[in-house]
């Protein structure tokens, strides 16, 4: 292998800011805040109002916060891209794929992607609509819990409905750029047809709709069934056959069809993505009992979790009591048997790596909007019964003071975070996105691009990417083995493939920073944990440095962190010399270049190859 260090105008081949059209993180702050102060005003200087059946009013300024804090937490990490290049590529190419020039499903959420269509002029379009169809259908979840358990005019449901904007853990998943959302608000309707509005068969066929959004929406359905059909036994009430087969038969229908349109599409009937994600038996021995407490314990920390706990442990306190409404015991009950999908899904990120806050989280977010509700029906209650204090009944003390909370959680507990991933480098990928865009202008036309990232990169170069991740590649999400990251991995695949670039994420970097670039090659590929010994997804790295030499190219005249970039990539040595002599043609120099430090190899052979049984 050979490094390479190029200088030249590489701000003349970056697009400009594929995230230019999103609102400011600082505007949601400011938004949410603003929206919070007033409504604390508001409360605490008017008299209640006279009740009616229902106002808008009550909604106005929780909506204002929910916009406020979903803006401010919004952004779509690479996992996001792969699923909108579905959209992209059908307006532009023809097919709803992962791939401009052939059908490769990278998405299990059809439904939701598809949504985007008419966003997908443009990347930047693409990303704004990306991001007011979730804020649309997160808002919905406002509106539902408006409508049907919050909707009389009064100052403790203008409260609660400003808490559910503002728990942060729920709310980050609607504003995280993935179609969960779309399946939370789905239950969400159906848990308050059937509770709120006695329409059980409806809630039940809007339920049994589950599984066409996401194949995990089978178990919501499932959940869904059992409480209903089991209140009705408990209540002595008879059973129709019509009941048992909404119940159980259309969400199982459902989920057919679902595989069926995908066997349709792309030629298989279980989608790549949830092939790469499926846990089997034989990896159990991946367990890691620390790090599922460590996750456990992250997730028993949040406050939302904490409230939601506190409510919980109340209603067991006060089960008999007569004034507990019945539809907040039946709430507790969702609350309980999806608090199983919560324990299930952290049981499975300990078995297949780390868990990530803003990703994982994703797969029970029905479960915290039912924590959500139920700890708003217990404040309530205590509002109404005059619990919290027993002299001053008109005044909301217990709702006011879980907002006082949520307020001053979110801002010291949360903003920290959110500010400081705001001002990253890495922020919603736009350095892979250029990347994407500065050597899909640059390399020639018959170059295949591969990566490890998915899929910043592939988004912004419109053409196809090789997936070396698995997310979207089958040779790779059927493999039988996964490595010492406990991610699938086939090492053979990345040579047989031989692809004329390959881009390791981990070598761009806004600036120019000495740590980073070409007299620390060999350091930044013994130490990533994609390309060292034990975690690497290229194969045979030996082989690796005899086919391909690694290149640097960034623009020395820009010294802004923020628009200087330095770029590295692998090429082909076979094609090494074509891609150089187009860097020359496009004004970039060589400033410098030397063999890899064969010490290295040694070095990275040393370290112990681990594979487990996939």
């Amino acid at each position: 292998m050979q490094l390479f260090e190029y200088t030249g105008p590489v701000q003349n081949f970056l697009p400009g800011n594929p995230f230019t059209l999103i609102p400011s993180v600082w505007l949601g702050l400011a938004l949410w805040i603003f929206a919070s102060v007033a409504v604390a005003i508001l409360i605490l200087r008017q008299a209640e109002p006279a009740l009616s059946k229902f106002s808008l009013a009550t909604l106005f300024w929780p909506s204002l916060i929910f916009i406020g804090v979903y803006t401010n937490t919004y952004g779509a990490i690479d996992e996001v891209m792969i699923n909108l290049e579905h959209p992209y590529n059908l307006f532009h190419h023809g097919f709803f794929s992962m791939s401009p020039s052939q059908m490769q499903g990278g998405t299990v959420e059809m439904i939701y992607y598809l949504l985007h269509l008419p966003f997908a002029v443009s990347i930047p379009v693409l990303i704004l609509g990306n991001y007011l169809i979730g804020l649309f259908f997160g808002w919905l979840h406002l509106v539902c819990a408006w409508f049907f358990w919050f909707k009389t005019l009064s100052r403790k449901n203008t409260l609660l409905l400003s808490c559910l904007a503002m728990m942060f853990p729920l709310v980050m998943i609607f504003s995280n750029g993935f179609g969960n959302v779309l399946l939370s608000l789905v239950f969400f309707l159906a848990i308050s047809l059937a509770v709120a509005e006695k329409k059980e068969f409806s809630s039940l066929v809007v339920s049994g709709c589950l599984p066409l959004i996401r194949p995990e929406g089978l178990l919501l359905s499932l959940t869904h069934s059992v409480v209903l059909l089991f209140g009705r036994i408990r209540r002595r009430e008879s059973i129709r056959f019509v009941d048992v087969a909404v119940a159980f038969i259309f969400p199982a229908a459902a989920l057919c069809l679902y595989f069926s349109i995908y066997k349709i599409m792309y030629g298989v009937w279980i989608p790549t993505p949830l092939l790469f994600k499926l846990i089997k038996p034989v990896m159990l021995n991946m367990f890691s009992f620390r790090e599922f407490v460590s996750s456990l314990f992250f997730w028993l920390n949040q406050p939302m979790m904490i409230l939601g706990f506190a409510a919980a442990t109340f209603l067991i306190f006060f089960w008999k009591d007569e004034r507990i409404h019945p539809s907040t015991k039946t709430v507790f009950i969702y609350t309980l048997l999806l608090s199983t999908h919560w324990l299930f899904f952290t049981v499975s990120f300990s078995i297949v790596g780390k868990f990530l806050f803003n990703r994982e989280c994703r797969y029970w977010v029905a479960f915290l909007a039912a924590l959500a509700l139920l700890t708003l029906l217990v404040v309530s209650h205590a509002d109404a019964e005059g619990i919290a204090h027993p002299s001053k009944k008109d005044f909301p003390r217990a709702s006011f003071t879980l907002f006082l909370f949520l307020f001053f959680t979110g801002l010291f507990f949360y903003e920290k975070d959110v500010l400081l991933f705001s001002r990253t480098e890495w922020v919603n990928r736009s350095c892979a996105l250029k990347s994407g865009s500065f050597l899909d202008r640059l390399a020639p036309k018959d170059f295949r691009f591969s990566t490890t990232e998915m899929n910043s990169f592939g988004f912004g170069s419109d053409r196809f990417v090789i997936d070396l991740w698995g997310y979207s590649t089958r040779e790779i999400a059927e493999s039988k083995f996964c490595n010492g990251d406990k991610g699938r991995s086939n090492p053979d695949y990345f040579l047989s493939q031989s692809p004329e670039v390959y881009w390791p994420f981990w070598m761009t970097v806004a600036g120019i920073r000495a740590e980073d670039g070409f007299d620390v090659a060999e350091k930044k590929l013994l130490f990533h944990h994609l390309s060292r010994n034990q975690g690497n997804l290229l194969g045979d790295m030996r082989e690796v440095t005899k086919r391909y030499d690694l290149f640097f190219v960034r623009d020395p005249n820009l010294k802004n962190s923020r628009d200087s970039y330095q770029i590295g990539f692998f090429i082909r040595r076979d094609v090494s010399e074509r891609f150089r002599r187009t860097l020359k043609e496009d004004g970039f120099e060589e400033k410098r270049t030397r063999p890899l430090d064969p010490a290295w190899l040694a070095l990275y052979e040393s370290e112990k190859i681990v594979r487990y049984a996939c």
